[in-house]
């Protein structure tokens, strides 16, 4: 297991959400198996299986290509023997970066991190809880409270998410079921006017929340009524979109 840094010289490229968004898809089709990311503002960490040179190589091919990026080369990877105790350190310094550079409260604040991923809060994971099954037995809950026990979060730990409670009548701002939408999918406010998983948990979400205007939804996602009732006879993915509703963490302004 190596863990690969890569830092760029000059400039905050990745405080632009769309570069950000560019750099987490290419680093994802590299290494889908990856064990760890979080992308900061000038620099990045991932926790993967590969082969230094490989994996070096590759990063300086991924970097070049991103706007902003001055003196594209990655320093060496970091071997990280493959014991629980060690790899979980790892594990928890990737995702506290946020945390320890006072960027974020929490790390379930900060949206570029496979933190989220971990504890349930995307509908596609890049690192699914159960790929850690190896190296330990925790729960999401445990995990999370492992990682989030640190001085610049809460050194006792901070709680869990807990999802947005159904409601029969709209009680909940339809922006917060966008916004929730939109980072329990990691897309973008257009990709609520396009037909893509955003669109989708946006409708479902809207629904359960009591929101039945089928015009007004027609409206907000530049659809018919028509494509609004068939997406809802489709199959729902509510889980984590309603997590990110439920959690200001998680629901980014």
């Amino acid at each position: 297991m190596i863990h690969i840094t890569a830092r760029s010289s000059s400039g905050l490229p990745l405080s632009d959400q769309a570069v950000s968004r560019n750099l987490w898809l290419r680093l994802r089709r590299i290494w889908p198996d990856a064990y760890a990311c979080c992308l900061m503002g000038n620099h990045f960490h991932l926790l993967v299986n590969d082969e230094p040179t490989r994996a070096r190589k590759a990063i300086a091919r991924v970097v070049s290509a991103i706007p902003g990026w001055t003196h594209p080369s990655a320093p060496p990877p970091e071997r990280v023997e493959e014991k629980p105790r060690k790899l979980l350190r790892m594990l928890r310094y990737i995702h506290l970066n946020p945390c320890r550079a006072g960027l974020a409260s929490d790390p379930l604040a900060w949206r570029w991190s496979t933190h989220r991923d971990l504890v349930g809060a995307v509908v596609d994971p890049w690192v699914p809880l159960d790929r850690w099954a190896e190296w330990t037995s925790m729960d999401a809950a445990e995990l999370h409270s492992y990682i989030a026990s640190d001085p610049s979060t809460d050194v006792t730990g901070t709680p869990m998410p807990e999802a947005a409670i159904p409601s029969p009548i709209a009680t909940r701002p339809l922006g917060d079921i966008a916004r929730a939408s939109i980072e329990a999918t990691r897309g973008t406010p257009e990709d609520l006017r396009r037909r893509t998983p955003t669109r989708h948990v946006f409708l479902h979400l809207a629904r359960e929340q009591g929101w039945h205007d089928v015009g007004l939804l027609a409206r907000a996602c530049a659809m018919s009524k028509r494509g609004v009732l068939y997406n809802w006879s489709l199959p729902s993915r509510l889980d984590e979109g309603a997590l990110c509703l439920g959690d200001s963490r998680l629901l980014r302004r």
